[in-house]
């Protein structure tokens, strides 16, 4: 497991995107807007968030499913927006993460 997923600043930000999976609420990742589904590490200890982006308009066909690298210089915060039930295509304890921290 990657030793920097331990740092202090990584468990702060583990803690914010567990927190809005849990609470269903939305993210503010850069200029991306997602619904978190899932976070983990991959086979190599990196962070990585499974979530459905909802920031790109639906009209250019960018909308959808995306697994983004989480790395420790990232902007994440937690939006007053919820979403409900999962989306479709999703599948509890599929989500090709090695090791699941949270997940919908």
């Amino acid at each position: 497991m990657e030793w920097q997923f331990f740092h202090p600043v990584i468990l702060f930000m583990n803690e914010v995107i567990v927190s809005a999976i849990r609470d269903r609420k939305i993210l503010a990742m850069g200029e991306r807007r997602v619904e978190p589904h899932a976070y983990g590490l991959d086979g190599v200890g990196k962070a990585h968030l499974l979530c459905y982006d909802v920031s790109a308009p639906a009209a250019e066909g960018r909308r959808g499913w995306a697994v983004l690298p989480v790395p420790a210089q990232m902007d994440v915060a937690v939006t007053a927006e919820r979403f409900g039930r999962a989306r479709m295509g999703y599948r509890r304890d599929d989500t090709g993460l090695c090791s699941v921290v949270e997940q919908v």
